[in-house]
């Protein structure tokens, strides 16, 4: 992926964690957050959205669009890729640990990893981990 990208082929190590990805996830809550009120509260269900986002030269991400239900058809191998893991992880987030118990895992906030967003779910709901 990018990560590797970045690391493999920049030499820019460490970027993708300590930069781009929190201000991508800084991003995505602003812009969220703008939208509050606008989208509506429906019990019992959720919504994926899918940030079009591009990096400039800088690394800094500029938001193009955001689009309700975005597109999954496999129309590439890796947006098949792409398409398969999120639905994948989508499923373990709200049939595994469920839309009751989602609520209770602790925030691990914008500069959070992946894997410390795992151990808050493990102490929820060690079997979807």
């Amino acid at each position: 992926g990018l990560e590797h990208y970045l690391e493999r082929r920049l030499g820019l190590s460490g970027v993708w964690r300590g930069q781009v990805l929190p201000s991508l996830k800084q991003l995505a809550a602003s812009t969220l957050r703008t939208a509050q009120n606008e989208v509506k509260n429906r019990t019992n269900s959720f919504e994926l959205y899918g940030f079009d986002i591009m990096l400039d030269d800088r690394l800094h991400p500029w938001l193009l669009e955001v689009n309700l239900s975005p597109d999954l058809r496999h129309t590439s191998a890796v947006k098949a890729q792409l398409a398969r893991r999120l639905v994948h992880e989508m499923t373990v987030l709200v049939v595994d640990v469920g839309l009751d118990l989602l609520p209770r895992v602790a925030p691990v906030g914008l500069h959070g990893t992946p894997a410390q967003q795992r151990a808050a779910l493990a102490a929820v709901a060690p079997w979807a981990v």
